[in-house]
């Protein structure tokens, strides 16, 4: 009968420890996390510079990242039916969207030259305000 108490005690000692845990644990992965924070800018119409017409557009968006680090600016790179092509960030890196979450690096590249790789054209583009024209 001893032994059968102490067991019990043993097992009820081991349980709370580990409920003690797994509360403790808890409180952790509810702790506020830090976002970053996303703002929109304008759209900009890429055209192509000989003959000139327009070929696509660009949006910039600026993300401030989470725990105060510098905002970075990524260049989106639309085609004219508004399909989101790849973008080019803010120290060139080209990228073209592959699948939906997935990307393929395409090199360092100025903003309207890694668009008119994106758009697959290939002469000169210049981007500009929308009714800049």
């Amino acid at each position: 009968m001893r032994r059968l108490t102490a067991l019990v005690v043993l097992l009820g000692l081991a349980a709370t420890l580990g409920c003690y845990r797994y509360t403790r644990a808890n409180d952790f992965y509810r702790k506020p996390v830090a976002e970053s924070k996303i703002s929109f800018g304008d759209f900009l119409l890429i055209y192509a510079k000989d003959p000139k017409q327009q070929i696509g557009y660009l949006e910039t968006q600026q993300i401030v990242p989470a725990g105060g680090r510098d905002p970075v600016d990524q260049h989106f790179v639309y085609n004219l039916r508004f399909q989101r092509l790849g973008f080019v960030a803010d120290k060139g890196q080209t990228y073209r969207f592959v699948r939906d979450v997935e990307t393929e690096y395409l090199g360092v590249h100025e903003i309207a030259v890694g668009a008119a790789i994106l758009l697959k054209h290939n002469g000169e583009v210049a981007v500009e305000r929308l009714g800049a024209r």
